[in-house]
């Protein structure tokens, strides 16, 4: 920062010198000690917006850190990685829905075909009983 302030300093003083020889050689006014003021601090002023802009320049601010770039790629990899395992566990859920949907029709199934074979032996052992009552008479 020093050194910007010295050729800030410099180029005021090389301006002032220009405006000096232009009047002819005559000394200094307070206002013009004040222009030169002016002069150095506008000069100070553009070198560190150059100093800051050849720095951002040199650290590569215009472009993305790699690492930043790296971790950002990570961070979407596995979100997608999550997103699959979410829909991997919703196609999980609703496969142990449709087997416990097939599993009670199964049952239900199985239980009206058990009526129907009981109703059926009831049914044919009460016959053999009425056949076996005239039989006997």
């Amino acid at each position: 920062m020093e050194h910007v302030q010295i050729a800030a300093k410099e180029q005021a003083a090389v301006a002032y010198l220009q405006q000096v020889q232009q009047k002819g050689g005559q000394p200094a006014t307070d206002d013009e000690m004040l222009e030169v003021e002016k002069m150095t601090a506008q000069f100070v002023a553009e070198g560190l917006q150059q100093v800051k802009q050849l720095s951002g320049e040199l650290s590569g601010a215009g472009a993305p850190d790699p690492l930043v770039q790296l971790k950002e790629q990570e961070l979407q990899i596995k979100a997608q990685g999550d997103q699959a395992d979410q829909a991997i566990d919703q196609a999980k859920v609703e496969l142990d829905a449709q087997n416990q949907q097939m599993r009670g029709s199964q049952f239900d199934r199985r239980l009206a075909s058990q009526e129907a074979q009981t109703q059926a032996r009831i049914q044919s052992a009460m016959e053999r009983e009425i056949l076996k009552q005239r039989g006997d008479q």
